[in-house]
């Protein structure tokens, strides 16, 4: 009995119809291995171009030899440096300016083989070159003391353990212009030479007045006030003793 094309038609030794489902079963059984055929096919051939990459990217990375591009470049030789004057460019350093010690090397008088008499050609020189001993470098620094002066001004130095109104330290001198530094901080110092010169006074005049215990409203005004300038009573320096 012949089949149907469609797939339908009954089945070889069988006397009944295939059920439409099976036929279409087997349709996509058949679809699944060729496409797993084709997956296997470019999965191959996709290995094959990334090793081809792989080494092309290999051999442009290569520094040039006599073996580049997988072929050879010449006739090969042997390895080393060429003799004689195939050898290229040579160099030699210059004999140094200073010799310390020479030493002779005579050849022998006749061969330690054949025992005839050695007739010497030439004689060259070598050179060797030692580094010297490194030794320690010492100073000697010859400082000058100052006891002397120390002697000479000990009533001034230690003027204030005899005299307890004099202090030990200048803490009051920086004390009193902290105020300006800080000022000068905050506002990164005057623009002119002319400003920094008055706010130089004006902080000496406010201390002092402060120090002294005066009313520095009315100093102020009359300093503002004078028509020339003039030099307070309260800010005279006391007499000389």
């Amino acid at each position: 009995m012949a089949r149907r094309q469609d797939g339908r038609g009954d089945s070889p030794g069988s006397g009944r119809q295939r059920d439409p489902r099976d036929v279409r079963i087997e349709r996509l059984e058949r679809d699944k291995a060729r496409l797993i055929e084709e997956r296997d096919h470019w999965k191959r051939r996709s290995e094959h171009l990334e090793k081809e990459l792989e080494a092309a990217q290999r051999a442009r990375r290569r520094q040039a030899a006599p073996f580049a591009k997988d072929r050879p470049q010449g006739g090969g030789g042997r390895p080393g440096r060429r003799a004689g004057a195939a050898y290229g460019k040579q160099g030699r350093r210059r004999p140094p300016a200073r010799v310390d010690e020479t030493h002779a090397a005579p050849a022998p008088t006749t061969c330690p083989d054949c025992g005839e008499a050695v007739v010497v050609t030439r004689t060259a020189s070598q050179y060797q070159e030692d580094l010297p001993d490194v030794r320690p470098f010492v100073r000697r620094f010859d400082v000058e003391r100052f006891a002397r002066h120390l002697a000479n001004e000990f009533p001034a130095v230690f003027l204030f353990l005899c005299d307890p109104s004099i202090d030990a330290t200048n803490w009051r001198a920086e004390q009193a212009i902290r105020p300006a530094v800080v000022t000068r901080k905050v506002c990164g110092g005057n623009r002119t030479r002319r400003g920094a010169d008055t706010q130089q006074v004006l902080a000496s005049v406010v201390r002092t007045a402060r120090q002294r215990g005066l009313d520095l409203r009315a100093l102020i005004t009359t300093l503002l006030c004078a028509p020339k300038p003039v030099e307070p009573e309260a800010l005279a320096l006391p007499p000389p003793a």
